[in-house]
């Protein structure tokens, strides 16, 4: 992809990553202010099989099944820790989502200037490497911190069912729902793998700084 329309690409992502960290802000701050927290949206699943709906092919034969074992928790519910959780949640993932859009733009000016090799450029990514990093691990640690402010609030109108946190154990004579903590590695592992980039970029840079000090 030519450099120039990476530039355009990085600045426009910049820009929808400021204005939905803006808003976003905007909407916590406003709804703080009239005591009622955002809306939280938390993927669930059953601790018991849920209905399966048999799969057919189109001579009638079952080839496969349907499950309905996961579901969507929608709530607006919390105290003053989980609203407080809800705006560090907003700020560090806006922060370090525009931080890496930074840095990856100013190392693609870097790169169109033909001095791919800077030694800054390894600084950079290396920051945007931690910054991906510490972004997936937020991200685990913020699921965590909301079940742990949140269920103890709330509660299905059944009495034959209870919602558990992920790592809860079951209750007997109860049918569990559980909030789902969703483990994505990618970001983790292409986290990683532009820090191990930062290290080849820095060997690079000293490469290049070594031979121009034999000419």
């Amino acid at each position: 992809m030519p450099i120039r329309l990476l530039r355009i690409l990085l600045t426009v992502a910049l820009g929808l990553a400021l204005l939905g960290t803006v808003v976003g802000l905007g909407f916590w701050l406003f709804a703080l202010a009239t005591g009622q927290p955002l809306q939280t949206t938390l993927a669930v699943v059953t601790d018991t099989p849920g209905r399966a709906l048999p799969v057919v092919d189109a001579a009638g034969r079952a080839v496969g099944s349907m499950l309905f074992d996961h579901g969507r928790l929608d709530v607006q519910a919390g105290g003053a820790g989980y609203r407080i959780l809800q705006g560090i949640d907003l700020a560090a993932s806006g922060g370090l989502t525009i931080a890496m859009l930074l840095w990856l733009r100013r190392l693609t000016l870097s790169i169109g200037a033909g001095a791919p090799f800077a030694t800054p450029n390894a600084g950079r990514l290396r920051r945007i490497g931690a910054a991906m990093v510490a972004l997936s691990l937020w991200r685990v640690a913020s699921d965590v911190l909301a079940q742990a402010l949140l269920l103890p609030r709330i509660a299905p109108d059944d009495p034959g069912i209870v919602l558990l946190s992920s790592v809860s154990a079951a209750v007997a004579g109860k049918a569990g729902v559980r909030i789902d903590l969703t483990i994505d590695p990618a970001l983790l592992l292409t986290g990683l793998g532009v820090l191990a980039l930062a290290e080849a970029f820095r060997a690079g840079a000293a490469l290049r700084e070594e031979n121009e000090g034999f000419l």
